[in-house]
């Protein structure tokens, strides 16, 4: 199985990748709950057989005194 964001995602918000091969999502740079407190994105799983699933990701920020 393969993996990855939405193309939406992949071209307006860089804050996330996603292992191709895992499926693990990374933060490419720190979230600002002033700016966002929430981002939702989608994931597209593909098999071998070229059938593919996508499903919802949404990641809530929690404040943290700075």
């Amino acid at each position: 199985i393969s993996y990855q964001l939405s193309t939406a995602v992949a071209q307006s918000d860089s804050a996330f990748v996603i292992d191709p091969i895992t499926g693990e999502i990374k933060l490419t740079r720190g979230l600002d709950f002033e700016a966002a407190q929430t981002h939702e994105f989608r994931i597209r799983a593909r098999d071998s057989g070229g059938l593919t699933a996508i499903c919802k990701v949404l990641v809530e920020v929690v404040d943290v005194n700075d």
